[in-house]
């Protein structure tokens, strides 16, 4: 597998990852009424009335969608970022095994450099994915006291 290839998958599963924080975007609606100034009438919907309780006798989770989705791209960030650690180690695995042969350190060099390269570009989605998600929930929350 090719330099190019290794890096354009990275860049898929990153994309992919970063993806699926959009249902966090779409869903960040304000309160009714909420910008007019007429706050007053105006109660904060609970959780009670969105349905997340409904499950909770089958044993199913409580928590909002976003916070389900927030997860999910930590872990899968976090697998991506466990692989990218494991060609690292096996990129330094090959070059102790290569004996002086310099095709195969070669080879042990571009495996390292590409383990690198997947470990940026996830530790950088992750860090993207984590500012977006943060500042729209500090930019939809209800300020005012």
């Amino acid at each position: 597998m090719s330099i190019f290839s290794k890096t354009r998958l990275a860049i898929i599963g990153a994309g992919m990852a970063a993806s699926i924080v959009v249902p966090a975007l779409v869903g960040a609606q304000g309160l009714p009424g909420a910008g007019q100034g007429n706050r007053g009438n105006v109660s904060p919907v609970t959780g009670k009335e969105l349905g997340l309780y409904y499950g909770e006798g089958l044993g199913l989770g409580t928590r909002s969608l976003q916070e389900t989705v927030i997860s999910i791209v930590r872990v899968l960030l976090s697998l991506l970022g466990i692989v990218a650690l494991g060609i690292i180690l096996m990129g330094g695995f090959k070059w102790m095994t290569a004996g002086g042969n310099d095709e195969q350190v070669g080879a042990a060099k571009k495996s390292i450099l590409q383990g690198i390269i997947g470990l940026a570009i996830v530790l950088s989605a992750f860090a993207i994915s984590k500012f977006v998600v943060e500042s729209l929930t500090t930019a939809v929350a209800d300020q005012q006291p």
